[in-house]
């Protein structure tokens, strides 16, 4: 047979089922373009310079490293999206390879014209992503460097490490998705190779211990994500959450959407209206294939109104986390119990020699350990197996000490004690330290914790414990095996400088020198490096995660529309049949309407409803690497809501439009 005949095959085919394929390589081409973009982003030298090491700016490792993840993520989620996609491509392919089986072509001619038509997609697809891909990449870095607050790099580049990596696993999914091809060819028998678009599904029966377990697993994940109350408790909860959900929605919509149905059908009135009739029964003997589509489409969309939101809500609510994480401009941690005198007398000196001046001054000494907490008693010994939600973070500070700071007269008797108890872990008004009883006398102000608290271990609860005398605050120090930050505590100093960051920066470390002359060991941490490593960090997050929600969200339109389009197809001679008994247009399209809006409706309020209820579980996730502020998140998630609605409308509008131009062709 001419060689040249399977590429004229190839292209007619291309060409004919224009509307199945090109889906198909917009979805080939977004995949790879938001694999090569985030792979580019990864490894770029404008960001951190691997050979050398060297960082542009504060934290920019970390994000590169984040970057690197996220394109991991869109890479395995595009391989299984385009298997998905695959499928619906594949079953349309079969017909007309049916047809050229029965003019007398072999197996092995099929499987050349599919090497040749995979082929073909995924160069056009990979030749497009790249094209775009390049000149947007530049684009791309621009806008990641202002989401950073940071000035973005001139000049033009190529990244060729990033196409390398780009053409090699573009061409490992194309290889696995013609082996996909050939294996369902050879398993397929020539009669059903022609009858594959028009395999039927018997009408489904009730199955209720299905739905049953749908709602139990649905009310499971619900009550995880409904009672977190802590950081530890949403990361041990949060997967079981999530794949109870994802199981409960398959469930459900399986099983629940086939009793609806046929309550609805049961709904004589309902049922044998001309709007109605034809879409009920349709969908009710199509369901096996619908519920699993719908699900799709529920989960992923409940997925990009999650993960969009969380982005957003790391974002916009920075300036307000790093003023809670770092309440001055200059904070050192200082060890050797220096008096404040001293510190303050280095400080002027220091502030003089700089030209320099500093405001608002906050000096506290503390204490910190931790320790295990049962019942009411407290040990200080760490055991081998920890549980973090009885495992506190423990502040310590002396009577004298918590006066001054908060400028209060509080009193405290021998073997008294004043407690903040961040979890409510501590059930009773006393507490067992070291054989001693300490009665909690009242509630310790929280304030200082914002000063002095560890953000790092926000995965624990939070003690203050006020005691009444420096001998009681050694006592618990020296008893913590190991877990004292320093013999005899820390002192936090902090204050505010209005200078330039340059001038800023210069002063603090020549601070810091002078302490340490001094024999006074000290740690130092900057506001402007807290920030920019915040927004190197959650920025990027936020760029990842915006990113992955466009893609799931462009995953949610292409199987909506191969959906749509599939069914479209497969109704054609139902709906032509019913035109020649008297059906007309009109009740055409109010019977499609009818179909369409039901299957985008029940997946459009459930992935809403799953978002609304993971809000508390998700935000106590987030709480482990900022402070969550719920209005804002709430805020976040309902105005992704309504964008995301929105464009499910654009896609119900022009979807509904296809599928009834396919029906009356």
């Amino acid at each position: 047979m001419n060689k040249h005949i399977y590429r004229r095959l190839a292209a007619t085919n291309l060409k004919k089922n224009f509307k199945i394929y090109l889906p198909y390589l917009l979805t080939v081409i977004g995949s790879i373009l938001f694999y090569y973009i985030l792979t580019s982003l990864g490894i770029n030298s404008f960001l951190y310079d691997i050979n050398s090491k060297k960082e542009t700016f504060y934290g920019a490792r970390t994000l590169c490293t984040i970057l690197k993840t996220g394109s991991t993520v869109s890479y395995l989620f595009a391989l299984i999206f385009l298997f998905y996609a695959n499928s619906f491509v594949l079953k349309h392919q079969k017909k007309q390879l049916g047809l050229y089986r029965v003019l007398g072509m072999e197996r092995r001619h099929l499987i050349r014209i599919i090497l040749l038509e995979t082929v073909s997609l995924f160069s056009i697809g990979l030749l497009v992503a790249l094209f775009f891909g390049i000149f947007l990449d530049k684009l791309v870095l621009v806008l990641l460097f202002q989401i950073l607050h940071q000035t973005a790099p001139e000049g033009f580049y190529i990244n060729t490490s990033a196409i390398s990596s780009t053409l090699l696993l573009t061409g490992l999914v194309a290889g696995l998705i013609v082996i996909r091809g050939v294996f369902s060819i050879l398993r397929t028998k020539d009669i059903d190779l022609l009858k594959s678009e028009k395999k039927g599904e018997r009408e489904p029966k009730n199955r209720f211990l299905l739905a049953i377990a749908g709602v139990i697993l649905l009310g499971i994940g619900y009550y995880y994500a409904l009672t977190s109350h802590s950081v530890n408790q949403a990361l041990t909860t949060f997967f079981p959450a999530a794949l109870c959900v994802i199981l409960g929605t398959y469930a459900l919509f399986t099983a629940g959407s086939i009793a609806i149905l046929k309550l609805l059908k049961k709904n004589k009135k309902y049922y044998y209206s001309t709007r109605h009739f034809i879409s009920l029964s349709g969908m009710l003997y199509r369901m096996k294939q619908n519920a699993v589509g719908l699900s799709n489409i529920c989960i992923l969309s409940a997925a990009a109104i999650v993960v969009i939101s969380a982005g957003v809500c790391l974002y916009s609510n920075g300036n307000r986390s790093i003023a809670q994480q770092f309440p001055r401009a200059v904070q050192y941690s200082i060890a050797n119990q220096p008096s404040q005198a001293t510190l303050e007398e280095i400080l002027e000196t220091t502030v003089t020699n700089h030209k320099l001046s500093y405001e608002d001054m906050v000096c506290i000494h503390y204490g910190n350990m931790l320790g295990e907490l049962k019942g009411n008693t407290l040990l200080p010994d760490i055991p081998l197996t920890i549980n973090l939600e009885s495992f506190p973070d423990i502040y310590l500070l002396t009577l004298e000490e918590y006066n001054r700071f908060n400028h209060s007269s509080e009193t405290l008797g021998e073997n008294e004690i004043l407690l903040y108890d961040s979890d409510d872990i501590l059930k009773e008004d006393t507490l067992i330290f070291k054989d001693t009883t300490y009665r909690v006398k009242d509630t310790a102000n929280k304030e200082c914790l914002s000063y002095i608290s560890n953000y790092s271990m926000s995965l624990f609860p939070k003690f203050l414990i006020v005691v009444p005398d420096t001998n009681t605050f050694d006592s618990f120090l020296k008893s913590s095996t190991g877990f004292a930050a320093f013999d005899g505590g820390i002192t936090y100093l902090g204050f505010d400088m209005n200078d330039s960051v340059k001038d800023v920066k210069a002063f603090a470390t020549a601070y810091s020198d002078a302490l340490t002359a001094q024999n006074i060991a000290n740690d130092i941490t900057l506001k402007s490096d807290e920030e920019d490593f915040f927004y190197a960090t959650y920025g990027g997050l936020f760029f990842v995660g915006i990113v992955l929600g466009a893609l799931f969200l462009v995953c949610t339109v292409m199987i909506i529309y191969y959906k749509q389009i599939s069914e479209g197809y497969e109704d054609r001679e139902r709906f032509l049949i019913m035109q020649k008994v008297g059906l007309s247009k009109k009740e055409i399209k109010q019977s499609i309407n009818s179909q369409v809006m039901l299957l985008f409706l029940l997946p459009l309020i459930a992935a809403i409803l799953h978002a609304a209820v993971a809000l508390n579980i998700v935000a106590d996730a987030l709480s482990l690497v900022m402070i969550v502020h719920m209005p804002t998140f709430i805020a976040s998630v309902a105005i992704v809501c309504v964008l995301f609605s929105v464009v499910y409308g654009i896609v119900y509008k022009i979807t509904s439009r296809e599928y009834y131009g396919i029906v009356n062709e």
